[in-house]
């Protein structure tokens, strides 16, 4: 079980830490047997498998606080940015449209309290490597159809992960969808350092610039 979980956190060599979560249960199972192996010398073991890897990174988990932390092991996963711009949806979007988000950041929806306006709560099966264009022509008709009030766009290649040249059509077509049918309020930058989220105001996206949440809100008829 610990090496499947390995293995499942190795795929694609995009070897972030919190992949490793996963082979956490089966490694603590182990890890319980070896200490009931030791007989009297458990307490000890016992004590120095909790101890020893929380004094070795106590600067991170003491010493800092939670935005420090999450810069510092998930970077450039907007941790802290999708959970302002969360907030800020929900109390800026109307309760009862869904909003869309282009990107893989489905923590978005949870923050905002909101439905997603497709099935799809993450892009990458629509960007990675579709068989062939019917996923993606029916996404984009079910969001004509949902219109939703807000989408977010996250320009981050790590957050959509385009491969394969369906994947690119599709992520130019959703350009030209906001384009046609919605405004651009601003951005939410991702900096590298811990940083007060916010939203700059702008009207054109800039599409090089990798490190952005960009918000767009639905023309009114």
């Amino acid at each position: 079980m610990a090496r499947r979980g390995l293995l499942a956190a190795a795929t694609g060599l995009l070897l972030f830490p919190h992949y490793f979560v996963q082979a956490a249960p089966p490694l603590a199972l182990a890890a319980a047997f070896g200490v009931e192996k030791l007989g009297r010398r458990a307490p000890a073991a016992l004590a120095a498998l909790v101890l020893v890897p929380a004094l070795a990174h106590a600067g991170l988990y003491f010493g800092s606080g939670r935005e420090r932390v999450a810069k510092d092991l998930l970077y450039p996963s907007p941790l802290l940015e999708a959970e302002w711009l969360g907030a800020k949806l929900k109390a800026e979007s109307p309760p009862g449209e869904p909003i869309w988000v282009f990107g893989s950041e489905p923590q978005l929806y949870v923050y905002a309290d909101r439905r997603a306006a497709t099935r799809h709560d993450f892009v990458y099966p629509l960007t990675m490597f579709p068989k062939n264009p019917e996923p993606l022509e029916a996404e984009l008709a079910a969001l004509r159809a949902a219109r939703p009030s807000r989408v977010v766009y996250v320009n981050q290649p790590i957050s959509t992960l385009i491969g394969s040249p369906l994947g690119l059509a599709f992520r130019d077509a959703v350009r030209a969808w906001l384009e046609a049918d919605y405004r651009l309020t601003g951005y939410v930058p991702v900096p590298r350092e811990p940083a007060g989220p916010a939203l700059v105001p702008a009207s054109r996206p800039d599409w090089s610039s990798g490190d952005r949440l960009y918000v767009f809100e639905r023309r009114r008829p």
